[in-house]
């Protein structure tokens, strides 16, 4: 059930921004009888309503963000996956030879005069 909950994360997000941002929409609306605002209101009304709707528009938006990033944390640090680490060897270390063409990481190696040297243990 928890599983669930977790995997449907950005659904339970958006119905929880939705209901915190009806919240801030009734009991902070926007500050209309600012002074500021009315004067900008008066001097350029395009950037007046703009403001308005920008602030209406974060109410919903940044508890969406903050709701996300929270229920995202939950599920990582909750349902994450805890699996052995096991030890690997290391990849064997070619030894270099003066006059090599090296092509690729390979066992063998092609010299200039297209004979194969191949590496030992004990150089």
């Amino acid at each position: 059930m928890l599983e669930r909950i977790a995997n449907s994360r950005t659904f339970l997000s958006f119905v929880l921004a939705g209901m915190t941002g009806l919240f801030l929409f009734f009991f902070y609306p926007f500050p209309q009888g600012n002074l500021y605002l009315q004067y900008i209101a008066l001097k350029d009304p395009l950037v007046y309503s703009v403001l308005a709707r920008s602030y209406t528009l974060f109410l919903f938006t940044t508890p969406f963000f903050i709701y996300s990033t929270a229920l995202s944390g939950v599920y990582v640090l909750s349902f994450r996956r805890k699996r052995k680490q096991k030890a690997n060897s290391l990849p064997r270390i070619p030894i270099r030879v003066p006059g090599t063409i090296y092509f690729s990481w390979s066992e063998k190696f092609i010299t200039q005069q297209e004979s194969v040297v191949e590496p030992t243990l004990n150089g």
